[in-house]
């Protein structure tokens, strides 16, 4: 049916094509301006005999005419050589029915059925699902613009629609009336990249820090502000940044295969081996990705062994793995680089206490020398205070347990939980 109408359609431009053709070509007789002279010629010669023109007045007429004629001979256009145009008929013909037909068979796909604007609905329906969604977040907003989470479905939205320049408006204007939420300079510094196509520029980056400024873990503003340390030119350090958000975000995190992408295409281009892939489940993948990032981290800070961010990084890994002897050892260096911290003796003293050590264990005496550095350091630390005092007891020393109880006791809020059990202590203690 289709190759029957594509050839009707092309023998009626063959018609139009060859109507020039069938009209009679100009030839060499007379054409109507000298036809019209010579009629009035014998007209004049009528009026003569007749008796209604003078012979005067006649050889003035024919004079006039004779002009006419001289002239209109001399500007008549006399074609030096026609082609015979029936030979340029059948060529001209075969080319215009050939030239689309072979187009069409070649670019077309003549065997597809009628496509009707009726029966596309499922193919039209997400098109006509994001217009309305649109719709309805514009109007949302409208109605209620004191909520940011309004404005943020409605950003959303356009991005998916890569409509950044209206998106960065919106979030400016966000930002101005939410200054203290940072999802909405995060969000901003990703419009400004995706229009910006993938350049994260100088605008973007300073929206990324206002977001970090805002809330330090914002994983949007971490991962891009590491694409950006990529485009400097600091490749190395653009994977530091991201191994370290992969270390320290949970394994079912959804923004998780995003980075890994990115960290593998780094190592690659740094030359590193790719983290394995864990070959069973998908726990036991990430628990093998988030295990290669570690051992990466532990062969960075053998080399770097002042690096005190990256052994508090790595001590909080190794605890998450479960790994007691590597996250002691890592504690280990962090109070080896802060030897005064508080902080850095609990981190320790906790890893030393970790139930995953050896449950039945008693505290190891090196546990309860931190304790009381700790409270060289700090006198009312209540777990340093709860841990000396019980070493104390167990040491048979009632007075210096009483003391550190009893200091602890005055430190506890009246309606603590652990207060009841803590006078307990002190009264099974005696006075």
């Amino acid at each position: 049916m289709l190759l029957l109408a594509l050839l009707l359609l092309s023998a009626g431009m063959a018609l139009v094509v060859l109507m020039p053709f069938a009209r009679r070509a100009p030839g060499g007789g007379a054409d109507a301006p000298m036809i019209l002279y010579r009629d009035q010629l014998a007209e004049l010669e009528r009026d003569h005999a007749a008796g209604r023109l003078s012979v005067a007045g006649l050889a003035a007429a024919k004079l006039e005419l004779q002009r006419r004629i001289l002239q209109a001979d001399k500007t008549a256009l006399r074609p030096v050589s026609w082609v015979p145009r029936r030979a340029l008929a059948v060529p001209v013909v075969a080319l215009v029915m050939a030239v689309p037909l072979a187009l069409y068979l070649s670019l077309g796909q003549p065997g597809e059925k009628d496509q009707p604007i009726s029966g596309r609905a499922l193919e039209l329906a997400p098109l006509q699902a994001a217009t309305a969604a649109l719709a309805e977040a514009r109007q949302q907003l409208n109605a209620d613009p004191t909520q940011p989470m309004t404005w943020l479905r409605l950003v959303n939205l356009l991005l998916e629609q890569d409509d950044t320049q209206e998106a960065v408006q919106l979030l400016t204007a966000a930002r101005a009336r939410f200054p203290g939420l940072a999802a909405l300079p995060s969000a901003q510094g990703e419009a400004l990249t995706r229009a910006g196509q993938g350049l994260i520029t100088g605008e973007a980056e300073a929206a990324f820090r206002a977001a970090l400024a805002l809330d330090p873990q914002d994983a949007r503003a971490r991962y891009f502000l590491a694409l950006a340390t990529e485009q400097r030119g600091a490749p190395a350090e653009a994977l530091r940044d991201l191994e370290a958000m992969l270390i320290e975000a949970p394994a079912n995190a959804p923004w998780r295969g995003t980075v890994v992408v990115a960290q593998t295409r780094l190592r690659l281009a740094l030359g590193l081996p790719a983290v394995s892939e864990a070959p069973a489940s998908a726990d036991a993948q990430a628990q093998a990705m988030i295990r290669g990032m570690v051992e990466g981290l532990a062969t960075r800070l053998a080399q770097t062994p002042d690096d005190l961010a990256g052994w508090q990084r790595l001590a909080r890994a190794r605890t998450v793995l479960g790994e007691t002897e590597a996250a002691i050892a890592a504690h280990r260096q962090i109070l080896r680089l802060q030897p005064q911290s508080v902080e850095a003796l609990l981190g320790l003293a906790r890893a030393l206490s970790s139930p995953s050590a050896d449950p039945a264990a008693p505290m190891p005496p090196e546990f309860y020398d931190l304790m009381r550095r700790v409270l060289s350091h700090d006198p009312n630390q209540p777990e340093a205070l709860w841990f000396a005092g019980l070493d104390a007891a167990q040491q048979g020393n009632k007075p210096e347990a009483l003391a550190h109880w009893r200091r602890l006791l005055a430190l506890l809020p009246e309606d603590a939980p652990p207060r009841a059990a803590l006078l307990q202590e002190i009264e099974r203690l005696g006075p």
